[in-house]
């Protein structure tokens, strides 16, 4: 028997305590060379895009693939299966949306929580989707936050955000009229856009400042401008593998020879110990998210666990 686990039921089980330390682990995890990460493989038909990954991590039970289709006119399916680490059976069919959500913003904050001042009270956010929405959360986590402000295009998006995690998350949260407005002098910057384009200028930023870029995640979207990258004491990834072929904000800066893969460090290993992470209070440093299967998987496995032992979900034959 499998067990099927409902949208409804993943949001009843996950908390962001839980969400932070299985992500934070799942890294670790990866930094000890005990973990399996694939990058998305993609297919298409032509209506419909598929996308697949798979991750699993010793010592956590997880092992597993996300699946997701899209469509332009439906919304995206998103789903895990999740397989017994020892035996190979499969324990789980998971629907992954909102726990996909929770794992971006507990990557976020995780990089926050490593990479930004402990002093840091004040936020500049570029976007005002559910994922902008999750990395001022997982922020707010893991620093004593005061003040944010937010920018996107459309007035009654960023507006609705800021009246709306102002009463979630007790902080002051204002809705600015440009992105410069948004980030000039803030001590982190989340971004999480749908932009094609550089939307981050380096003349915003302050010296200090770490930024999540965490919106751009296929070659061909860009956030962050080229130049920002010449005022970035430390660029970290959440896998270089995965970043080689998803990372849009790192094409330029690359190919002009601004930065170089040997410069920048995966997440896992400088969690245990194995590069040095911040060095000085006005380093600017800069975490690019594109997402991992590992963390997905491994996140699936804890929520499994507690459907187990809640007795919650529904059992399905699978011989």
């Amino acid at each position: 028997m499998a067990l099927f686990v409902d949208e409804c039921h993943v949001q009843r089980l996950l908390d962001w305590r839980l969400a932070l330390e299985v992500v934070e682990k799942a890294f670790r995890k990866i930094g000890l060379e005990e973990a399996t990460n694939t990058p998305r493989s993609r297919g298409q038909t032509d209506h419909v895009h598929v996308y697949a990954m798979l991750g699993g991590a010793k010592g956590m039970g997880a092992l597993g693939v996300k699946i997701l289709t899209t469509h332009r006119k439906s919304r995206p399916e998103n789903m895990l299966a999740l397989f017994d680490a020892k035996l190979g059976g499969l324990t789980s069919f998971m629907k992954a949306g909102h726990l996909e959500q929770m794992r971006g913003g507990a990557s976020g904050a995780v990089a926050i929580k490593t990479l930004a001042r402990m002093d840091a009270q004040t936020v500049g956010i570029l976007g005002s989707g559910t994922q902008a929405r999750m990395q001022l959360r997982g922020a707010a986590l893991v620093r004593n936050l005061k003040v944010a402000r937010v920018f996107s295009p459309t007035r009654e998006n960023r507006e609705s955000f800021a009246r709306e995690m102002a009463a979630e998350t007790g902080l002051e949260v204002h809705a600015v009229n440009s992105a410069k407005e948004a980030v000039k002098g803030a001590d982190l910057i989340l971004l999480a856009t749908t932009a094609r384009e550089p939307i981050l200028e380096a003349e915003w930023i302050s010296p200090g400042a770490h930024i999540n870029a965490m919106g751009a995640t296929f070659l061909g979207k860009v956030e962050v401008h080229p130049n920002v990258f010449k005022k970035t004491g430390l660029v970290v990834v959440d896998h270089r593998e995965s970043a080689r072929l998803e990372a849009g904000d790192l094409v330029e800066p690359i190919e002009s020879g601004e930065l170089h893969w040997r410069d920048i460090h995966d997440l896992g290993p400088l969690l245990v110990g194995r590069y040095e992470g911040r060095i000085s209070e006005d380093q600017i440093t800069l975490f690019k998210g594109v997402g991992l299967a590992v963390s997905d998987v491994c996140l699936g496995q804890a929520v499994l666990e507690r459907a187990l032992s809640e007795g919650i979900g529904h059992e399905v034959p699978w011989a």
